[in-house]
């Protein structure tokens, strides 16, 4: 399942907040493809740019987590949302 957030309209985002959705697009994919070390440092310096930002902290969380026990074969690049 992907997941969006709505930014606004392209002409009102700073170039900013463009460049920081596409980061973090990027480590998404990373994620979902198993590269958990580039995706984790990606997520960290996105955390280090907003660290009110709590998608990237779980993110961050999420490839601690699969860095020290990976995920199976079948695992489909999904993290387990707990609470809101």
């Amino acid at each position: 399942m992907q997941v969006f957030e709505l930014l606004g309209r392209r002409a009102d985002c700073s170039a900013e907040r463009l460049r920081y959705a596409e980061e973090f697009g990027g480590a998404v994919a990373a994620f979902q493809s198993r590269a958990f070390e580039a995706a984790r440092a990606a997520f960290a310096g996105l955390f280090a740019l907003r660290p009110d930002d709590s998608a990237a902290a779980r993110y961050l969380g999420a490839c601690d987590e699969l860095l020290q026990a990976p995920p199976s074969e079948h695992w489909q690049g999904a993290i387990e949302l707990e609470d809101k």
